[in-house]
């Protein structure tokens, strides 16, 4: 059988789309697995639709070049975030409006939290809950032989005007992932934007926080060290249309979770590629606390370091479930700056919370412009992305009336309207507040960033409709 599996780009604002640093792991692995499993597959890449940047009809261009690629494809497989799910909805609809032969599958964060809306809104047979190695060769057969759909784990399909699920699919053992094959980074197009080759060593997350979309909560399973090496000198030889290719990211949820073999990890990499090889990683505060695994050494090969801190203050990290301290978070800096990783280190903050109120948000800006002081790191400011996760579950509470349609606004990231709609307590005053501490950081000649949602004159207008 000919299957295409497709990511679509996210547009971020008219006509402009968000470009990816590294290429969707996701998309390599499933065509490896359907590869094994004797299909005929091919990839459209996201940095394929990048040259229909600010050019008119840019959505009708993007599907048509789906559709000359898809011709004589029987499957077409779409992977989707909640980022680019309303691309992937357009896209869907308009290819199955005209080509209705195809069988058209979504996959991804997205539908599978939103399996039923999925499929009454678009023209997609089937949505592919979970992980998707055991049950996507599964719904390949089925299609191209009994059509026994009951037989596929974690599959939800439309039969007429009928919805149906099949139970979810279990968690895949960390020693049956590291059986399937590797992704087939050979399918990554010449002509690419990627700086850097995704990695993964690790799936799943041990905790929960409440405003975090990942899948996997409490189930967080490790490769061993030899499996990473492994798995990087499979990237080395076969990711060789990456410019920057010996620039790795482990696209782990957290890397450091299990300290031990963080450490056994990062001494192998030390060791094998000296100062030749580049990681970025995302590490967290109570890893570095209680089992400190960083060592001086490790400069060499750690380019980039993420730490999510999300807010300034106990109360707060208490709500979103973040099982760190404000304390703890001092500690690890002091940690960062005596073994010399303040200059790759970044910390993330988050504001807006729905509880949030002047109080709390002064508390975290406050927090963020002392450790930029006092440690030199890079400390970027966000403003909270309301994505499907606990808090979502919980939006009533807060007076927060939205649904699913919210993601089918193209542009709903940078959507003045959907701020609005999620972020009911902030006031155009706060807003401002929140520009002149910024302002003050930058005159303070701190490293900081601040990732604005709009200008002040868009942000008032919006404000007059409350």
């Amino acid at each position: 059988m000919k299957v295409k599996i497709i990511f679509m780009p996210a547009l971020v604002s008219d006509g402009k789309f968000e470009k990816l640093d590294t290429p969707p792991l996701a998309l390599y692995l499933l065509a490896s697995i359907a590869k094994e499993n004797g299909h005929e597959v091919s990839i459209i890449d996201p940095c394929e639709f990048l040259c229909y940047e600010y050019e008119s009809n840019i959505i009708e261009k993007c599907a048509n070049y789906i559709m000359e690629k898809a011709g004589e494809d029987e499957v077409l497989a779409f992977s989707s975030n909640t980022f680019n799910w309303a691309m992937t909805k357009c896209m869907v609809n308009k290819i199955g409006e005209m080509m209705d032969d195809k069988m058209i599958i979504l996959g991804g964060l997205h539908p599978t939290i939103f399996d039923n809306y999925a499929l009454s809104t678009t023209k997609a047979r089937f949505v592919l809950r979970g992980e998707g190695e055991i049950s996507f060769p599964k719904l390949l057969k089925e299609i191209s032989g009994k059509q026994n759909y009951d037989n596929v784990p974690g599959l939800s399909y439309r039969m007429g005007n009928k919805i149906f699920r099949t139970p979810d699919s279990k968690s895949i053992d960390k020693d049956l992932l590291i059986k399937f094959p590797k992704p087939d980074y050979s399918l990554i197009p010449k002509k690419n934007s990627y700086n850097q080759i995704p990695i993964e060593s690790s799936r799943g997350c041990a905790f929960c926080c409440s405003f975090c979309s990942i899948p996997h909560r409490h189930n967080w399973r490790g490769f061993n060290v030899d499996e990473v090496i492994s798995r990087i000198e499979y990237a080395i030889n076969t990711a060789t249309t990456i410019k920057y290719n010996d620039h790795f990211l482990f696209v782990d949820d957290c890397f450091s979770i299990n300290s031990e073999r963080a450490t056994k990890i990062l001494d192998e990499l030390v060791k094998k590629y000296r100062s030749t090889k580049k990681f970025f990683l995302e590490v967290r505060v109570s890893n570095i606390v209680k089992h400190n695994f960083l060592k001086p050494a490790y400069n060499r090969i750690i380019y980039g370091m993420q730490i999510g801190v999300e807010c300034g203050y106990d109360e707060g990290l208490k709500r979103i479930n973040k099982q760190i301290t404000i304390s703890e978070l001092y500690k690890a800096m002091d940690i960062i700056s005596k073994t010399g990783f303040s200059k790759c280190c970044m910390l993330s903050f988050i504001i807006g919370f729905p509880w949030e109120t002047e109080k709390e948000i002064k508390q975290t800006l406050d927090t963020m412009e002392d450790i930029a002081q006092k440690y030199n790191v890079l400390c970027n400011l966000n403003w909270l992305i309301f994505l499907p996760s606990s808090l979502w579950e919980e939006r009533k509470k807060y007076g927060i009336s939205i649904d699913e349609s919210i993601y089918d606004d193209l542009y709903w990231l940078n959507s003045m309207n959907n701020f609005n709609r999620t972020h009911p307590m902030i006031s155009l005053e706060l807003f401002d507040y929140v520009d002149r501490r910024y302002r003050r950081m930058q005159e303070m000649n701190l490293r900081v960033a601040y990732n604005r949602p709009y200008n002040r004159n868009k942000m008032m207008s919006m404000m007059k409709r409350k």
